[in-house]
């Protein structure tokens, strides 16, 4: 996967790494 995330929805506006996968896995799982 890439370490930046760059997503057009807001909920998916990600362009630290750290933050961008936790957040975004996060979002996933749940």
């Amino acid at each position: 996967m890439p370490d930046t995330y760059h997503y057009i929805d807001t909920d998916y506006t990600y362009t630290d790494p750290a933050t961008g996968v936790l957040r975004n896995l996060g979002n996933i799982t749940n």
